[in-house]
């Protein structure tokens, strides 16, 4: 499965770091839930966690200087998928 990353980067219409887009890859997934309850059976629920797609930041620099970097302040994108398998 490829994750769509096309939101990421300057020109992704929510990306506030004006940085290139990240690389191939750099998105992660943090866990896959059953969710037969809600939507059959096959049915599961992965989050992906958007590490190079910023959705809201604090001015200021992106470094990891006194007093503490910046990113601390940021909130990343991410994707929530339905992924169905054939019973």
């Amino acid at each position: 499965m490829k994750v769509n990353q096309s939101a990421d980067g300057p020109m992704g219409p929510t990306d506030v770091d004006g940085r290139a887009p990240g690389n191939w890859g750099a998105w992660e997934t943090s866990g896959i839930v059953d969710a037969y309850a809600a939507f059959g059976p096959g049915a599961f629920l992965i989050d992906v966690q958007a590490h190079t797609l910023w959705v809201a930041k604090r001015n200021g620099e992106d470094n990891f200087a006194p007093p503490g970097p910046d990113c601390t302040y940021k909130r990343e994108g991410g994707q929530l998928l339905l992924l169905r398998i054939p019973i």
